[in-house]
């Protein structure tokens, strides 16, 4: 697949799970990451692994727009520019709908949404400054087609996602900025940890998805990279699903694991 040599990827979420296999993968395929998250040793221990020439920590709350901002200026002071944002920040919250803590809901949609849009916008608006296009990647999920029991605030804000990202490849095409999402099934990540490490809920899922197991962060990741590349040169507005065949199925039964309903 092709290098990423010369170029800089902003990685959001990059010390845990999907952001980090993404950061991981651009790294080695030549291009200077900046690190983002609110956790600040793991990320720093990456950076310091991938190389202070090549890489830079940056602590950030990405539901703040003015933090998000100086992730930018940051960016830019220390790379040049921005080639490709990756944005992989994101949580969970479970309850039934109809006992869902509001406080619940605006957080999961605080995070996944706004942290998005946040990003999607200034990291934007620097691509058209510099004037030669580039690549827009959010992390969405299965669950931005499929419901959930239990997951509304979840599914709600990854269907916004997906949304988005169609609406910013409409509006930024003009400016030779692509935008798409990957939307993952099942991947073995700290944030799904309650469903791969539940022993009847990992078989249900499994028995849900034609390939019979779920994935790992470095899957995401290679496919992160090819919509970063220019092998992707004519995709944008989409949401692929990599989700092993799992939506050609059904979401298994929460409720049967996790009391509700």
């Amino acid at each position: 697949m092709a290098s990423l040599e010369g170029t800089v990827a902003l990685v959001t979420g990059a010390a845990s799970g999907i952001g980090r296999a993404c950061a991981q993968r651009f790294a080695a395929k030549g291009a200077r990451v900046v690190l983002a998250d609110i956790h600040t040793a793991p990320l720093e221990e990456l950076a310091a692994a991938l190389g202070q020439d090549q890489a830079l920590a940056v602590t950030c709350d990405v539901t703040d727009a003015g933090q998000v901002q100086a992730l930018i200026t940051r960016t830019v002071a220390a790379f040049g520019g921005i080639d490709t944002g990756l944005f992989a920040a994101g949580t969970g919250g479970a309850g039934p709908v109809h006992q869902l803590e509001s406080a619940v809901f605006d957080r999961v949609l605080k995070l996944n949404v706004y942290g998005v849009f946040y990003c999607l916008k200034h990291v934007a608006g620097q691509m058209i400054s510099q004037g030669r296009g580039g690549s827009l990647i959010a992390i969405a999920s299965l669950n931005a087609r499929q419901p959930a029991e239990g997951l509304a605030a979840y599914t709600t804000s990854k269907a916004a996602v997906a949304m988005l990202m169609q609406n910013a490849a409409l509006e930024l095409g003009r400016h030779g900025i692509r935008a798409n999402a990957i939307g993952p099934g099942l991947v073995e990540t700290p944030l799904s940890a309650s469903l791969w490490q539940h022993p009847g809920i990992r078989e249900a899922f499994m028995a849900e998805t034609p390939l019979g197991r779920y994935a790992q962060p470095a899957e995401v990741a290679a496919l992160a990279h090819f919509l970063a590349g220019d092998e992707s040169g004519f995709l944008t507005g989409q949401t692929i699903y990599l989700d092993g065949g799992q939506s050609l199925k059904k979401y298994p039964e929460l409720f049967r694991f996790w009391g509700g309903g």
